[in-house]
């Protein structure tokens, strides 16, 4: 069964598969249209493709905008593997900690 284009998820996965092969430009186009699409809905999302880039900074900026803007995929945030590369991160645990979540 076909994703629908406009589904957040797909952009996630077309990302950051995009990047894994060394096609960071196309990669960067997808990050364009997800922007595009959702606006300041998509900063979860975001953050997770720039954490399995390896981009801490910019994937913790995204998720603290998440919370600022009361991002409901939040919830899903102690147990969210894309998000692994940033789990260390004492930036991510004071997030944790604010959402009240078990880590």
């Amino acid at each position: 069964q076909k994703i629908p284009s406009a589904y957040p998820r797909r952009f996630v996965a077309e990302a950051m598969l995009l990047d894994r092969i060394g096609n960071r430009t196309a990669s960067d186009r997808v990050i364009g249209e997800l922007k595009a699409r959702l606006n300041d809905l998509a900063n979860y999302e975001l953050a997770q493709i720039y954490a399995q880039r390896g981009d801490a900074d910019q994937a913790l900026v995204l998720l603290d905008t998440a919370w600022r803007d009361r991002d409901p995929n939040l919830a899903a945030l102690a147990g969210d593997r894309l998000l692994d590369p940033v789990r260390r991160d004492a930036r991510f645990g004071t997030l944790v900690k604010r959402l009240n979540l078990p880590i």
